[in-house]
């Protein structure tokens, strides 16, 4: 006869109210809780995306100033392409995040 382990029963038990809890959470709420969560998500993909955006473009400008400035030191040349690569990147982290909480508000 085996025998049955209660901390294994306990713990499937927990994680099953824990995701029961969040998934089943946006279902039940009233549409005005709906509302709310969505205007708060989208503020804070705004705060991140102004954020990440208020380094990236700075950085990108000066970036193409050093690049436009180095002439023949292929040093600064190769510092201002890296900054401006990570600009690039850094913009394009910004629009991931955008998405983000507009695909998660699509969800709600």
């Amino acid at each position: 006869m085996e025998r049955i382990d209660i901390k294994q029963i306990c713990k499937v038990m927990v994680l099953t109210f824990v995701l029961l809890t969040v998934f089943a959470s946006p279902a039940a709420a009233q549409p005005a809780q709906q509302q709310q969560l969505k205007d708060q998500m989208n503020q804070v993909g705004d705060f991140l995306a102004i954020v990440i955006s208020a380094v990236a473009i700075p950085n990108g400008a000066f970036g193409v100033f050093q690049y436009m400035t180095a002439g023949t030191d292929s040093e600064q040349s190769d510092k201002g392409r890296k900054r401006i690569r990570n600009s690039f990147i850094g913009v394009a982290g910004a629009t991931a995040v955008v998405t983000a909480v507009q695909l998660l508000n699509a969800l709600i």
